[in-house]
């Protein structure tokens, strides 16, 4: 594994103030002058061992509990966050112009599709560990182009988010939800028509929730839009109980109270 000296220093030094750190095992000052010399010089001198000692820091994480990537694996993530921030297909990374100018070392399209898969693993394995046994679902779809997509969030209580301190003033109270956390468990295009009817979203709802190790039973209830789409899912005989947007409750007030004003709309 490389490891950067801005790496290796950061592990056995910590910065007391700008320009000057201390080593964290004997706490003598360093200067860090332009760069790292004076606190490489040091290791050298008193650490013989530290690179045995930052393979160990990395595979058991650091003093303050942080993981350290090494260099590989901090630009394999860079080319995953590329490709999906930006939409780009996984075989972008090899066209010619992406490797000349890209600043990471080139990857393959095999070798950024494994990764990519890997990592949908790993966060679908953390998501399933950390969902309870009882959460509500939030369904929400939109149409962009000929694409229609469909979100599905996992909404619950957890205590353990409440922090007074994070709340923002400009915001109402209601709306801030600080104990509840809202998960992203699926955000999913669907293009054939068949599938955008009540059944094709009841089937995508069920393999969501397999994906997660979770069944029917774990739902409480959803809430969404009050489409037809969603209502017929709803009535389902042993479904989820709905409930709808109170956002279109009001629209429908709001037309019946300008009803009489129809001529000057």
């Amino acid at each position: 594994m490389k490891f950067s000296n801005k790496d290796l220093c950061s592990l056995f030094f910590s910065e007391i103030f700008p320009g000057k750190s201390t080593c964290n095992s004997c706490k003598k000052v360093y200067k860090e002058g332009c760069g790292y010399t004076n606190l490489m010089h040091h290791l050298l001198k008193k650490r013989p061992d530290y690179l045995q000692l930052v393979e160990a820091a990395f595979r058991k994480g650091n003093r303050l509990g942080l993981s350290l990537p090494d260099q590989r694996t901090n630009e394999i993530f860079r080319w995953i966050k590329w490709c999906v921030v930006e939409r780009m297909s996984v075989r972008f990374c090899e066209r010619h112009l992406v490797r000349k100018n890209a600043k990471m070392d080139p990857i393959a399209a095999a070798t950024l599709s494994k990764y990519i898969h890997l990592l949908y693993g790993y966060n679908r394995d953390v998501i399933s560990a950390k969902l309870p046994d009882r959460f509500v679902i939030e369904l929400n779809g939109w149409t962009s182009g000929v694409r229609y997509f469909v979100v599905i969030l996992a909404v619950y209580n957890d205590p353990s988010v409440v922090g007074p301190a994070q709340r923002n003033p400009n915001c109402g109270e209601s709306i801030q939800c600080m104990s509840r956390r809202f998960v992203s468990l699926a955000f999913s295009p669907l293009g054939d028509k068949e599938n955008l009817g009540a059944q094709g979203l009841y089937e995508l709802i069920f393999d969501i929730l397999a994906t997660f190790n979770k069944s029917w039973s774990s739902v409480l209830f959803m809430f969404g839009d009050n489409c037809f789409v969603n209502q017929s899912i709803g009535r389902k005989a042993g479904a989820l109980s709905f409930i709808g947007c109170a956002s279109h409750q009001f629209q429908l007030a709001v037309n019946d109270f300008l009803s009489d004003n129809e001529a000057l709309m």
